[in-house]
């Protein structure tokens, strides 16, 4: 009898340190209760989840990287729309600096044609007035000998020596004389008006415009051109307006398409919600217990 209670008090003895020691050991059950604040991080978007931290138990810091989002579905039309109006406008940009380019240098070879043209204007004109200085000097010279002579005609008839018509011979000569000597200065003064002006670039005379086709089609270029910089940098504000808009949208996209979860306190991770490569939708990725947290049954 005695040994049939033996047995059964160390049968006893035996659950109660089965019981005892298996408490110990495993420490919680299927049944345990957490006794600890929960924090549960949660996907701010959606998106494709690349969890950080894997394993459950695992002890975290605050700011540390638990996982990270990335939404591939998310609509970029309009900063896809954005970028391609901006390249169009580069485009634009790129073309009108060309045409300039090339208007600048037409201009370059016009002006080296009107410089020329008026250089050798001017020294035609001079050796225009030149010329006509010479010819007042001989009607000068003319004058001065039909006065001489009809001043003898007029002494002579005078006196009786010289016929009327000898004087009025005379006259003639000189009154001719005279007209020529006036006409070759009025040429003169006309030459060194029409001197004056090609010098300054504008050129007057018969069969001749105000200036020379060269100079016509520089005041062409210039127009042009000044309408081409008007252009130019109407594009140019139109860019940077795009700019502003694609960084804008730019951020948003990012910040919607994009996140990262991070820890806010200290403790260990007690439930990851969603498998790493899983798309979330905005719901909780873990669960963290904090530091200070223990399970009981």
């Amino acid at each position: 009898m005695r040994l049939v209670r033996a047995i059964v008090g160390l049968a006893l003895l035996a659950v109660g340190l089965y019981v005892i020691i298996g408490e110990h050991f495993a420490g919680t059950s299927a049944d345990a209760t957490l006794n600890a604040r929960l924090y549960i991080v949660r996907a701010p978007i959606e998106g494709k989840v690349t969890l950080a931290v894997k394993s459950i138990g695992a002890r975290i810091s605050p700011g540390e990287l638990i996982a990270e989002l990335n939404d591939q579905r998310f609509d970029t039309a309009r900063l896809l729309e954005l970028d391609r109006d901006r390249t169009n406008q580069q485009i634009e940009l790129n073309r009108l600096v060309g045409q300039r380019e090339a208007l600048s240098a037409s201009r370059s070879r016009f002006d080296v044609q009107s410089t020329d043209y008026q250089r050798g204007r001017v020294r035609q004109i001079e050796a225009r007035i030149a010329e006509t200085k010479a010819a007042q000097d001989a009607a000068a010279a003319r004058l001065r000998q039909a006065d001489a002579e009809f001043k003898r005609a007029n002494e002579l008839s005078t006196r009786g020596v010289q016929t009327v018509a000898n004087l009025d011979r005379a006259r003639a000569t000189y009154d001719v004389a005279q007209q020529e000597l006036e006409s070759a200065q009025q040429r003169v003064n006309y030459l060194e008006t029409e001197l004056t002006s090609a010098r300054d670039g504008v050129f007057i005379g018969e069969s001749y415009n105000d200036a020379p086709s060269s100079a016509q089609r520089i005041r062409e270029l210039e127009q042009r051109l000044a309408e081409l910089n008007v252009d130019k940098e109407q594009v140019k504000a139109r860019i940077v307006l795009l700019d502003g808009q694609i960084d804008a949208e730019r951020l948003r996209v990012n910040s919607l398409s994009f996140a990262t979860l991070n820890a806010s306190v200290v403790g260990l991770v007690w439930d990851i919600l969603i498998d790493d490569g899983q798309y979330a939708h905005t719901r909780g990725a873990a669960r963290i217990s904090s530091r200070s947290s223990t399970a009981v049954h």
